[in-house]
């Protein structure tokens, strides 16, 4: 017996497998769909049906800041709706992950500053006690810690991936 019920990607809700958006969210339900039907593989009016919804996926994305399809912005070329939502999943797709990619790159650099924090610490203990040649404890910790979080921060800069799950 085939499942009637799927978890929408976005809002977590359970929804209904022949519904292709979320009524909670609207984000695109059907993610294999989308998986086959490529730019590349269109040609005239499905590439500009592609194209419009990639184009509105766009536009909606930097006026209200969701990538989701609203019920009241849903435009497809008729005909060539598949075309269309494909499109504008590639978008919204795209559009996530750049987001993903800036706030792990700002997460690194939280990352990178406290490690900064720590290894001046480390660094300050060493000077007050004196002890510069005699290791200790409250002196290696911070240290240590410091020069991990350096090393993480500056790879989660430069990759963007991080270790925090971005908030919606």
């Amino acid at each position: 017996m085939p499942e009637t019920q799927i978890i929408c990607r976005g809002c977590r809700r359970n929804i209904q497998v022949k519904d292709w958006t979320c009524p909670g969210c609207g984000a695109i339900s059907d993610g294999m769909l989308f998986g086959t039907v490529t730019r590349a593989a269109l040609d005239g009016a499905g590439r500009d049906a592609w194209d419009e919804g990639a184009r509105e996926c766009a536009g909606q994305h930097a006026t209200t800041g969701v990538t989701a399809i609203q019920p009241e912005k849903y435009r497809p070329v008729p005909g060539h709706e598949n075309a269309y939502r494909a499109g504008w999943q590639k978008a919204a797709d795209g559009l996530e992950a750049t987001a993903d990619r800036k706030f792990g790159r700002r997460r690194g650099l939280r990352v990178m500053l406290s490690g900064v924090g720590l290894l001046l610490f480390g660094l300050a203990v060493a000077a007050v006690t004196g002890s510069i040649t005699r290791i200790t404890l409250v002196m290696v910790v911070p240290l240590g810690l410091g020069v991990v979080n350096i090393i993480i921060g500056g790879v989660m800069m430069i990759t963007g991936n991080n270790d925090e799950a971005r908030p919606v």
